[in-house]
């Protein structure tokens, strides 16, 4: 047993942190959804998705790689 916020817990508080981790991961997703609803109601933002940035990447940047 192990002393986790401030009681005793079985098997070291594991499945207390499995729980914690799980609400946290949960708190988290619902942050970013609510950021990217936000910067989609801003006029003239854009949210590309990841083949739109490479795309962009590739047509914009292509000069600044360097050729092997």
């Amino acid at each position: 047993m192990s002393r986790l916020g401030g009681c005793l817990a079985p098997n070291g508080g594991r499945g207390r942190l499995r729980r914690r981790y799980r609400e946290l991961a949960a708190a988290r997703i619902a942050a970013l959804r609510e950021f990217i609803d936000y910067v989609k109601a801003k006029p003239g933002v854009w949210l590309p998705t990841r083949e739109q940035i490479a795309r962009w990447y590739l047509g914009e940047a292509a000069g600044h790689m360097k050729r092997r």
